[in-house]
């Protein structure tokens, strides 16, 4: 939504392997509602989906815009498949943010220092392990095999890789 509101309403989106990990496929669920919620095309020629190494970002980024050239906005959903992303986008020529936005999700620390710095989505790691950790223990102690969906808070981090796309 935060690339919506900034204007950008030709959008691809690179994720690893979806059909076999729930996030990712929450991530690519995230992505098409929120893009059909705008009316604005998601459909799978969009949608890149390879594995999760810096070097499927830079495929991924060239396939996006071998079948989009006019892509304004890229969603990684990994800084790792981002920071391919980025690499590809310079490879082409394109500059980010100038030419096309770059967003992705999980705030690894290089993410501040690539450059330009990368927008992403932060999630509490530390929160998550600790939350991990403390349903595991409950399911052992309970003897329960269901296990709790648990929502945790993130937030965008912003940075320099997503323009204002928007007409003045």
């Amino acid at each position: 939504q935060y690339l919506i509101d900034r204007g950008h309403k030709e959008m691809g989106l690179l994720l690893g392997p979806y059909t076999t990990m729930n996030r990712l496929a929450q991530r690519r669920s995230g992505f098409v509602d929120c893009m059909d919620h705008n009316n604005l095309h998601a459909g799978d020629d969009t949608m890149i989906s390879l594995s999760h190494e810096v070097r499927d970002g830079v495929m991924g980024a060239a396939m996006l815009i071998g079948k989009h050239p006019r892509l304004t906005a890229i969603y990684a959903a990994s800084d790792v498949l981002a920071f391919g992303a980025l690499y590809s986008l310079r490879q082409m020529g394109r500059r980010v943010p100038q030419d096309i936005s770059l967003i992705g999700f999980d705030n690894i620390e290089f993410s501040e220092y690539c450059i330009p710095s990368l927008t992403t989505v932060n999630v509490p790691a530390v929160k998550m392990g600790r939350k991990a950790v403390f349903e595991l223990v409950d399911k052992i102690q309970h003897n329960r095999l269901q296990a709790k969906h648990i929502y945790l808070e993130h937030e965008i981090i912003i940075r320099d890789s997503v323009a204002n796309n928007r007409a003045t």
